[in-house]
């Protein structure tokens, strides 16, 4: 697919030849149109989440029955499970995501699948030329951008005219269920001193996209073709104490990037150390578990001709 461009000499070209001659492939199998040194906050957030492969398969079978389409691009992809489900029914799927580690796994999973394109790019600069593919994705993304307005501009431009764009979220038929209350006490001590010692620093909590509404700015680019939901998908699973703080480490949170990556990490550092004096040594096995079942709404946009 001659649709991307170039990092080095802007130019079109494939992911595998340039008129430069550039490689940007690495031995990870993945193709960098950004430095592959450059550290990201959020590559401890995608183990972290849910890693529930029988909804993945159910939203790509209904994508598979519902949308003519073939070129498809995962913004934010995380550990690309959606996108090995869309590779499997045959789709061309180009994988995006800031995260090295969410990268690493999908290029092992996807070894023995020639049509998923495993990329590591900034979702604020797509490098596709305008008007390549026929459907994006951006799934759980926008409440962790500091700008989601302009993610939303560069899937508009990268979308082919009558492409789609779609939006998925859970049905109030779905429930969750938690089963740990001392991770949850761990998780509300960090959230509630964090900013207390941080305000007692001079910072201040900025929310940058406290105004973004995502069903108004999606409606101003695009128009709403149809709404498709899964059938019900039960999951379950643990996250532990020790994730979540990497997590927090890697300040994740949108609401963490004007606070200085020093003092971030000093404060971090502080309120582990409160956590440790109060649940012990033994407080990074500290567990959550949750099940639950799930129908997932796929809303479903279009770019006009």
């Amino acid at each position: 697919m001659k649709i991307f461009v170039c990092p080095n000499c802007l130019n079109v070209r494939t992911l595998k030849n340039c008129k430069c001659q550039m490689d940007i492939k690495n031995e990870f199998n993945i193709y960098n149109f950004i430095d592959w040194n450059i550290k990201s906050d959020f590559d401890y957030v995608t183990d972290y989440y849910l890693k529930v492969n029988k909804i993945q398969e159910e939203l790509a079978r209904k994508i598979k029955e519902n949308l003519d389409v073939q070129i498809i691009l995962d913004v934010g992809c995380g550990e690309g499970d959606l996108s090995l489900e869309l590779g499997k029914l045959g789709f061309d799927v180009i994988s995006i995501d800031i995260a090295k580690s969410g990268l690493v796994y999908l290029s092992d999973e996807a070894k023995d699948l020639d049509n998923v394109y495993v990329v590591r790019a900034d979702a604020y600069n797509i490098p596709l030329i305008d008007n390549s593919v026929d459907l994006v994705i951006a799934n759980n993304l926008f409440h962790l951008l500091n700008s989601p307005e302009r993610v939303l501009e560069e899937i508009h431009r990268v979308l082919k005219k009558g492409g789609y764009f779609i939006q998925i979220s859970e049905s109030a038929k779905s429930y969750f269920l938690e089963n740990g209350n001392t991770y949850k006490k761990i998780k509300e001590l960090y959230n509630k001193n964090y900013w207390l010692i941080v305000r007692e620093l001079g910072y201040k909590q900025k929310q940058y996209n406290e105004d973004f509404n995502i069903f108004l700015s999606i409606g101003n680019l695009f128009k709403y073709k149809t709404r498709l939901e899964t059938n019900p998908v039960r999951y379950f699973g643990t996250l532990n104490v020790e994730r979540y703080l990497l997590r927090e480490r890697n300040r994740t949170d949108y609401a963490k990037f004007d606070i200085p990556y020093d003092v971030h990490r000093k404060v971090h550092k502080e309120l582990v150390e409160i956590i440790e004096k109060e649940f012990g040594e033994g407080h990074k096995d500290i567990s959550l578990n949750y099940e639950g079942e799930t129908i997932n709404i796929i809303d479903v946009y279009q770019k006009e001709d």
